[in-house]
């Protein structure tokens, strides 16, 4: 009689309502999508970020000065979440390397990572430790994605790239060659990468007893930005009718003249 197959693990709550929140979110404004896949990266929008999605927001409706120039929006997509994966057994990491366009990281040289136990990667300052990392939080999805730069004393040959070894349940998967730009394969979202700089999107807020869930938080930080927007359309739009003569406002004519 062979044995019952273990029982497979929940999926995880989190994962699931993410993974529901981006379609949700097609529905919504360009400039709205664009500000969940900033707000779900950083928690809080620097004022450059405001500044450029009151931009994303009147720009559909030809409400630019002259001197604005017009933007492309960035929206959340599935990238930018972790897969609500639950099957298979646990992921590791095995290798990273062969990068290109990555900072002045050598594209022969690969990290090997244990299965079990620590990896210590170490060197001195400017050595790529760093650059390793920015392809990491990029490819696994981590909250903090960094943007990922060229050698800047070389002639870069095109977008950031690395080949990623990884496996399931202890079975060896194909490599991943991962490109910035184009989603990796869903299965790396399961291995979590976090620096002080993903840190600081959980520590940087309120510190408040009561919990929210993460949709929550991006609709709650999304509602407070729309409220900034309506405030400051408003106060364009008082602006603009202080500018317009009386006899506009309340023509003296008769009908017909």
């Amino acid at each position: 009689m062979n044995p019952a197959p273990p029982a497979q693990p929940a999926a995880d709550p989190m994962r699931a309502a993410l993974s529901d929140f981006v379609p949700w979110s097609q529905d919504a404004p360009a400039w709205q999508r664009d500000a969940l896949r900033r707000l779900y990266s950083q928690w809080k929008l620097a004022p450059g970020d405001l500044d450029e999605l009151f931009i994303l927001c009147r720009q559909p409706h030809s409400l630019l000065a002259a001197s604005e120039t017009t933007l492309t929006p960035q929206s959340l997509d599935a990238s930018h979440v972790p897969a609500t994966l639950n099957t298979g057994g646990p992921v590791s990491l095995k290798s990273l390397g062969h990068t290109q366009n990555v900072n002045a990281l050598a594209d022969d040289q690969t990290l090997q990572f244990a299965e079990t136990g620590l990896t210590i990667v170490y060197g001195d300052n400017g050595s790529g430790k760093s650059g390793y990392g920015r392809v990491l939080k990029r490819a696994c999805r981590a909250r903090d994605q960094e943007d990922i730069l060229p050698n800047a004393y070389a002639t870069p040959s095109g977008k950031a790239s690395a080949r990623i070894k990884y496996s399931v349940g202890g079975a060896v998967q194909p490599e991943v060659v991962w490109q910035d730009g184009v989603a990796a394969n869903p299965r790396l979202s399961s291995i979590n990468v976090f620096d002080s700089k993903c840190a600081s999107v959980h520590v940087d807020g309120k510190n408040e007893l009561a919990y929210t869930p993460m949709p929550l938080q991006l609709l709650q930080a999304l509602a407070d930005t729309c409220r900034d927007f309506g405030t400051r359309l408003k106060s364009k739009k008082a602006a603009l009718e202080t500018q317009v003569p009386p006899f506009r406002k309340k023509p003296a004519s008769r009908e017909g003249t």
